[in-house]
């Protein structure tokens, strides 16, 4: 049985979890809202695939709730996922969708096969240009999510990331970096401006030297001056935000606030009040869904058929016309398929020769790829290719971006840029 008058709004951190969730005594009492965090132990791997987390959520529900089934909304960590502010010409309401799908087949073609994106739609006062806020998410890491939460006995309504939880509780006129620890060392930074996560990075804290670099860096391009500091309190977020506070030129204020961590829960609960949570599990509730509208259709039309016989029985020659017209649409829907086979047939033959030329294109490549250079992962698409690729140092992918070119590739871009002291990995996007 699922409770539908109780929902629980669920955050997952570094080492602990937060619940916000409603409960009443009664049917006449006042629904009340209560907080609670529970830790858990962190595994090696990633936190989707940690055990120790379904118990904990388990545990979770079975004191609150007992054995029912417990509708939930999940906030998850930013991780392995995409944030993106696009621009596009002004167009009407009806044209805008469709729009936006063109944008992202064409210049993210990557989204289509591993993400799961969610966009909102910001008109300009002018009419002149449409701004368009794009968060995306990996399939596989929201899948598993779905997969720990229904083990502990929840039924998942929505994931959404974290940061835009943390926007709404930011969302004013003052610019905000909020920190937050990372597992294996590391540490997050998320900027906001007007409560809308402007920049996310990933920092290592291993060594102090290196910390301090990379806040240099990543406070160089900044135009607009930070006004606030936000951590979770963390062990690495505390060190960041020191090593910030010394080496920023601006006056920052850091504000710790005990009950921040509830305050995003309750800002996440107003997002889906008023429909403005970016749901990556909408995609795998379409087919609970139809199976809930196939079952409600399907009993409503065994209660018509029902009547049907009862109030209608005597109708025989009525019922024998709808017979006969059924078995001419049976012929007609038979004369149909036969026509949809001969077509895929057709089509697929064609997508096969289309195949044959994109693996040739992708084969050309291959001699470019020289020693020390190794390549993680491909995506060839619409005459795209997106290359992931570790190499020992810059010189080399510079050379394979030159050997590309020569080739008659053209448009070389990155799309992401990690350097350490043992490799440097690239995202590399480029045109045929």
């Amino acid at each position: 049985m699922v409770w539908t008058d109780r929902q629980v709004w669920i955050e997952i951190r570094q080492d602990e979890v937060g619940f916000l969730y409603t409960k009443k005594k009664n049917c006449k009492s006042d629904t009340s809202f209560l907080y609670e965090r529970l830790p858990y132990r962190i595994k090696e791997s990633n936190a989707e695939e940690n055990e120790d987390l379904t118990y904990v959520l388990q545990c979770f529900r079975e004191k609150n709730y007992g054995k029912s089934l417990v509708p939930a909304y999940l906030i998850i960590p930013f991780e392995n996922g995409l944030i993106r502010e696009m621009r596009l010409p002004w167009i009407n309401k009806r044209k805008r969708n469709e729009a936006v799908q063109y944008y992202i087949r064409n210049e993210i073609p990557v989204l289509l096969d591993d993400f799961v994106y969610h966009y909102s739609i910001l008109e300009d006062e002018t009419k002149e240009f449409l701004h368009i806020h794009l968060a995306a998410a990996r399939k596989e890491i929201i899948s598993a999510y779905g997969r720990i939460m229904k083990e502990a006995g929840y039924f998942l309504q929505g994931v959404e990331f974290a940061l835009s939880a943390i926007g709404e509780t930011v969302n004013s006129k003052r610019t905000v970096i909020f920190l937050q620890g990372l597992k294996e060392n590391r540490a997050q930074f998320i900027l906001y401006k007007n409560g809308v996560p402007q920049t996310v990075t990933e920092i290592e804290l291993n060594q102090y030297d290196q910390a301090k670099y990379h806040i240099y860096l990543a406070l160089k391009g900044l135009e607009l001056p930070i006004d606030l500091i936000l951590t979770d309190q963390s062990r690495q977020a505390e060190r960041l935000a020191r090593l910030l506070m010394d080496y920023s030129q601006n006056d920052l204020e850091l504000a710790n606030d005990r009950e921040f961590q509830r305050q995003v829960l309750w800002a996440e609960r107003q997002r889906v009040k008023s429909g403005k949570n970016n749901n990556f599990y909408k995609t795998f509730l379409r087919p609970i869904k139809a199976k809930m509208a196939a079952g409600f259709l399907g009993g409503i039309l065994t209660v018509m058929i029902f009547f049907g016989a009862v109030i209608w029985f005597p109708s025989f020659q009525n019922y024998f016309r709808v017979l006969n017209e059924n078995q001419v649409l049976q012929d007609q829907l038979q004369h149909l398929k036969s026509n949809e086979e001969t077509v895929i047939w057709e089509g697929w033959k064609k997508e096969q020769g289309v195949s044959s030329l994109n693996l040739k294109n992708v084969g050309n490549i291959l001699p470019f790829i020289r020693e020390g250079m190794n390549v993680t992962r491909m995506n060839y698409k619409q005459g795209i290719l997106v290359l992931w690729i570790e190499s020992r140092d810059n010189a080399s992918v510079t050379s394979l971006i030159g050997n590309l070119t020569a080739a008659g590739w053209k448009d070389p871009s990155l799309l992401e840029y990690k350097y350490t002291a043992e490799k440097t990995s690239v995202c590399l996007r480029i045109k045929k």
